[in-house]
């Protein structure tokens, strides 16, 4: 056999050597260096503890969790949550992860997929840049800064939008229908590509699925309008299809009564918010206000200060390579423009394409308007440019060295790679930061458990203030998602906290919230309460 097969592992092995390369990565980026710092959160307050409510339910209630997580039993004491009006996507993944919590903690199994995930966006990457060509040393680097960018690396902790690692291949996917040129195969291969990831996307974060069918149907558009052959588009026919198909049945618990007008929405959204969350392209170039570098933290600020609105910020960075990028992206775009080469021009249409869907007054802008006002957050479809811009980047930088020795071409891409991972990612490993969430974390664990072992099992816990579940903002001083915290930390209690806006149990929780303490006391013993919690 020669030397070079024999040095030369299989490509499914490289795409998991490069994963395990990122989650070890991700750990030293947090500074997870033993078992007792994964087991630490970097996050107690806001989005993560919902996730963390989200994974817990998930391990506790995994058959029901799977198919509808539409009943909490922890949650809304005491009758239970109901949270028909508030889909939980990526259900899957919530219960694999819930019962991972319950043999290594929840914390720890949190950060672990959270690490998993980054690993699958990086070997997906990978696998699509060495379809296209590249040298493994390019794809193996951009496979490392498109996992670990602001958008992943911030994204991370949902466990959620952060599952990136099916949009190369659907971007594959989308070039391969939009070319003119006849298949070399039936491609039957690219059918069952496109249907694994409808059915994936179709169960994963609305989000995701809602801009994947855009972009989908963009390139079918553009497939049309170059009259590209059938046996190109159908696989692209057959991810919408797929798509399509999993996302309305995966969410027909909640979009039946929505249709029907049988209940209120849990998620409020104003016409004002597809503006703050839209797409703004500028976004793709500005630092965050907490990059690594003074100078580009202090424009990330300036800018944050001058900005309108709440919105997100700062998930779109490309960092300074992504930047240099699209630079040459955008200008080997206007050489094929001048010399009418069409068909080089794919990733610059996709994002003008997005571009109009996302920015402020875009197509989504229209959509919301129209009633469909879930997905509010145009800004979360500008991965796409990442994708678009690290592809073209990887495979000119792929020929670009090509003449050199492979020594330096892996010098340069070792040099490149660790640059841009290390600008790209804020400072996340604040071992400080981390011990007290361990410590507050540890009191509230005391805390509950003294409580379980003080009161009848399964005792119901009314809690104060009196807030709705979601996004409820901040209520004084008490953060969002606060009330979560006994859920996280004890194992049979149940809470009152949980009911959606609109819910008649809320309005009650309210109401008593509301009565001078004897009355308030007599009515939550009445309900069958047997604590009251006041944060």
């Amino acid at each position: 056999m020669p030397r070079r097969a024999l040095l030369s592992p299989p490509l499914w092995l490289q795409g998991i050597l490069v994963a395990v390369l990122t989650v070890a990565v991700v750990g030293s980026l947090f500074q997870r260096y033993s078992p007792a710092d994964w087991i630490r959160p970097n996050w107690l307050e806001g989005d993560p503890l919902e996730v963390y409510a989200r994974v817990k339910i998930a391990g506790e209630q995994p058959g029901r969790s799977l198919f509808d997580f539409t009943h909490i039993d922890r949650l809304g004491a005491p009758a239970g949550a109901d949270w028909s009006a508030y889909p939980v996507p990526d259900r899957l993944v919530l219960v694999l992860t819930g019962l991972l919590g319950r043999i290594i903690g929840l914390v720890a199994a949190v950060n672990l997929v959270s690490a998993i995930i980054l690993g699958l966006n990086a070997a997906s990457f990978y696998l699509c840049a060495r379809w296209l060509r590249c040298r493994w040393e390019w794809a193996a680097g951009l496979a490392l800064v498109f996992a670990l960018g602001g958008y992943g690396i911030r994204w991370g902790i949902t466990l959620s939008l952060s599952q990136v690692f099916v949009l190369p291949p659907l971007v594959l996917l989308c070039a391969r229908a939009a070319r003119r040129a006849p298949g070399r195969n039936s491609g039957w291969s690219w059918k069952v590509l496109a249907g694994l990831l409808g059915l994936w996307l179709g169960l994963a974060n609305h989000y995701l699925a809602f801009f994947a069918g855009f972009v989908a149907s963009g390139a079918l558009l553009l497939a049309f309008a170059r009259r590209a052959p059938a046996a190109r588009r159908n696989p692209l026919l057959v991810f919408i299809a797929c798509l399509l198909a999993c996302f309305l049945a995966n969410n027909a618990v909640y979009i039946k009564p929505r249709v029907d007008g049988a209940i209120h929405a849990a998620l409020l959204r104003s016409p004002g918010d597809f503006a703050a969350y839209a797409l703004h392209p500028i976004e793709w170039l500005v630092p965050p206000a907490d990059h690594r570098l003074p100078a580009l933290a202090r424009l990330g600020r300036a800018y944050l200060d001058a900005r309108h609105g709440v919105g997100e910020f700062f998930y779109n960075y490309l960092g300074l390579l992504g930047v240099a990028g699209a630079a040459l992206l955008l200008f080997r775009a206007g050489g094929n423009l001048v010399r009418r080469r069409w068909s080089h021009l794919d990733a610059v249409l996709g994002l003008f394409w997005i571009i109009v869907f996302a920015m402020p007054g875009g197509i989504n802008r229209w959509l919301g308007a129209a009633g469909l006002d879930v997905f509010r957050a145009g800004t979360r479809i500008g991965i796409y440019a990442h994708v678009w811009i690290l592809l073209f980047l990887c495979g000119w930088l792929s020929r670009g060295t090509r003449r050199l020795p492979r020594s330096a071409s892996l010098v340069l891409a070792l040099a490149l790679t660790g640059g841009a991972v290390w600008e790209q990612t804020p400072p996340l490993g604040d071992r400080l930061v981390a011990a007290i969430n361990q410590v507050r974390w540890q009191s509230y664990t005391q805390l509950t458990t003294a409580l379980e072992s003080a009161l009848p099992p399964q005792a119901a816990v009314f809690q104060l203030p009196v807030v709705p579940f979601p996004e409820a903002g901040r209520t004084e001083k008490m953060a969002d998602y606060e009330h979560l915290l006994p859920l996280l930390t004890s194992r049979s209690l149940r809470f009152s906290y949980g009911q959606v806006r609109g819910a008649p149990a809320l309005a009650w929780n309210r109401h008593v919230g509301r009565l001078p303490v004897a009355e308030m006391i007599a009515a939550l013993e009445q309900a069958g309460f047997a604590a009251l919690w006041i944060d």
